[in-house]
């Protein structure tokens, strides 16, 4: 009776141990107000375009370009949201983010009219989108579909809608590269959009 009572405990000694050295799960900390310098940074590095087919708007595009002062107050947010570092984070937002650390990359979000058209990381995507930098034309080398909660992409981008989908996109360039301002080109049969930010931070 005893050994059986002495098992029991070691069992659960053992349970809480391990529980212990799990890692720990981001919570989303709910109503957490966007910072003035977050707010100041994301205004800066956000651009935003929409394409109409007359009177009907086919497209409407968000794009968040990761400079350096970008990823820092994304960083600082994270820590607010869910109060732990987001290199501990395990979602495909946090690991894309870590992995593209000085490359050109940005979070794009996009909702059109025909949602069967709205996943760009496809090959056959009636949309293009390209990294317009100086006179070169680069395209991406990755682009993700990212199954991030929407509570998450609204605490980063409290803009957003409810049908936006959110993509991880890349291109085979380094981050210091944008320093001179760039534009993100996107192209269709529907029409064309140009989007720009400025070397200073802004839509340009």
């Amino acid at each position: 009776m005893f050994c059986g009572a002495k098992n029991v405990g070691l069992i659960g000694l053992w349970l809480l141990l391990l529980c212990a050295a799990c890692p720990k799960s981001p919570t989303l900390r709910t109503n957490v107000e966007l910072s003035p310098e977050y707010r100041r940074t994301l205004v800066a590095w956000t651009t935003r375009g929409s394409l109409y087919n007359q009177v009907d708007r086919r497209l409407e595009i968000y794009a968040l370009l990761f400079t350096p002062p970008m990823r820092q107050e994304f960083s600082r947010r994270y820590l607010e949201l869910f109060g732990l570092e987001i290199s501990t984070g395990r979602g495909e937002l946090e690991a894309n983010f870590l992995a593209a650390e000085g490359k050109a990359a940005a979070l794009v979000l996009v909702e059109c009219d025909d949602y069967r058209q709205c996943d760009i990381s496809v090959k056959d995507s009636v949309w293009k989108l390209l990294l317009k930098t100086g006179a070169e034309r680069i395209l991406p080398a990755k682009i993700h579909r990212l199954h991030t909660p929407r509570p998450t992409l609204q605490g980063f981008l409290p803009f957003i809608g409810n049908f936006h989908q959110a993509f991880w996109v890349e291109w085979p360039l380094r981050a210091e590269f944008l320093s001179g301002g760039c534009s993100l080109m996107v192209s269709s049969p529907y029409g064309r959009l140009e989007l720009g930010w400025s070397a200073a931070g802004g839509e340009s």
